[in-house]
């Protein structure tokens, strides 16, 4: 190998081993599996209770207007998405800042499952006004 080859497979082995000590820290694995069971649930109470069908379904409700914007059945797909996209980006900020800033990391982390939680509040009343 040359030297330049020899460089990136050492960094790129570095990089694995970092993210492996990360994983190993209880909160950080103990969250992942929290956030991978709030999308897996999100997913499949949409797929439990939603259908396809031809008539618009209500995709954001407000105690004040009531049902401001409708769509199709499988924008609804779109609210578990969103939560793994939080999720994969505040995973990897919280890894960025993990060897600088410990709290910052964790409160990354733990701002993952609070916006999950509320995603999948927000899917559970959907599917109820939808149903």
């Amino acid at each position: 190998m040359t030297r330049v080859n020899r460089g990136w497979y050492h960094a790129k082995m570095h990089m694995w081993r970092d993210l492996r000590f990360f994983f190993r820290d209880r909160i950080v694995y103990y969250s992942a599996i929290v956030a991978v069971i709030f999308i897996v649930a999100q997913v499949l109470l949409l797929q439990l209770n939603i259908k396809p069908r031809s008539e618009p379904v209500s995709l954001h409700y407000t105690t004040y207007f009531g049902v401001d914007f409708i769509g199709a059945w499988y924008l609804l797909y779109l609210i578990p998405l969103l939560g793994f996209g939080l999720a994969i980006l505040n995973l990897t900020l919280a890894f960025v800042f993990a060897k600088h800033d410990k709290l910052l990391s964790y409160i990354l982390i733990l701002t993952i499952i609070f916006a999950l939680l509320l995603l999948t509040i927000h899917t559970a009343l959907l599917i109820r006004i939808n149903a």
